[in-house]
């Protein structure tokens, strides 16, 4: 990747984008094909992808579930992407948090953490940035490590 800014592909970007029947399927589905493509630089993690998979097969939470082999399969298309960054998180993940919490009171949403989970910050020098979304439209801010 050329930037070191990037996108976190959130889970309900994933769900949304695998789920036809949602009325934010394209959108999803555009943001993530261009990332899965290389269009945009972005990244998923484990949690991500574990809670997709809690999510797409669940009855409750889509209308049409995917069986447990389809949600894998779909798991193993993003692993095995090129153009998405892989992600876990550091040892140091709750100092980490609680440096982000105390630098940026207004989080409120456990999946801003997320940013803590990002090694590349490290490697990219202090300067990095990250964007993490929540959602299509409400971007979270530009958070710095």
């Amino acid at each position: 990747m050329t930037t070191s800014e990037l996108a976190l592909l959130d889970t309900n970007i994933l769900v949304y984008a695998a789920d036809e029947t949602s009325e934010f399927h394209a959108p999803a589905k555009q943001l993530r094909d261009r990332g899965v493509q290389g269009d945009i630089p972005v990244a998923i993690s484990p949690q991500i992808l574990f809670e997709f998979f809690a999510v797409i097969t669940n009855s409750r939470r889509v209308t049409q579930p995917r069986s447990p082999q389809e949600a894998r399969e779909e798991m193993e298309k993003y692993l095995h992407a090129n153009a998405i960054r892989k992600i876990s998180p550091g040892e140091d993940i709750i100092n980490r948090v609680l440096i982000l919490l105390q630098q940026h009171p207004q989080i409120t949403r456990q999946d801003i953490l997320m940013v803590c989970w990002w090694r590349p910050c490290r490697r990219m020098g202090s300067g990095a940035s990250i964007r993490i979304t929540a959602s299509i439209s409400h971007p979270f801010p530009i958070l710095r490590c």
